[in-house]
């Protein structure tokens, strides 16, 4: 008759945890298995080693790949001539140069024809939105004057 396999060590108590020294598994995880504060896992903001590793050999493949795209581009291969142009020019319509950015030229640009009541309308959406944030900058310059007026007076 064969002897039973012995059994294992009896595992160590716990030992007493207290307020200046809770007590932390050997591991360095808690009772639900997540890593503890200070142990293992990357810092935060490291990044991955394969991700440096990945990005790095595509960095190192651009140079052959805009060859490539020469290539097709200078043979016509006009799937890599829509690729450039989707890439470089504006996505939606135009580009639009006045010499003069105000309300008025822009106004005066749609009467004489130089564009059209489409692109108006964006480029006011544009002037409208940074005049807003001209206008905050402006009242924020202001409530801080006032803050430090406010806190001379205080003493």
């Amino acid at each position: 008759m064969k002897q039973p396999p012995p059994c294992p060590p009896f595992p160590l108590a716990r030992p007493p945890a207290t307020p200046d020294a809770p007590w932390i598994p050997p591991e360095g995880r808690d009772e639900r298995g997540r890593l503890l504060p200070g142990f293992g896992g990357r810092k935060p903001g490291t990044k991955n080693k394969k991700s440096r590793e990945a990005l790095a050999a595509v960095q190192d493949l651009a140079p052959d790949a805009i060859a490539s795209l020469k290539t097709l581009v200078r043979q016509h291969n006009w799937p890599a001539v829509k690729y450039i142009l989707d890439a470089t020019l504006p996505a939606l319509g135009r580009t639009v140069e006045l010499e003069d950015g105000s309300p008025e030229a822009v106004i005066q640009a749609v009467v004489d024809g130089t564009i059209s009541p489409t692109e108006f309308a964006k480029i006011s959406t544009g002037l409208k939105s940074a005049m807003d944030a001209s206008e905050l900058k402006d009242l924020k310059n202001q409530v801080d004057e006032l803050e430090i007026l406010i806190g001379t007076l205080k003493r």
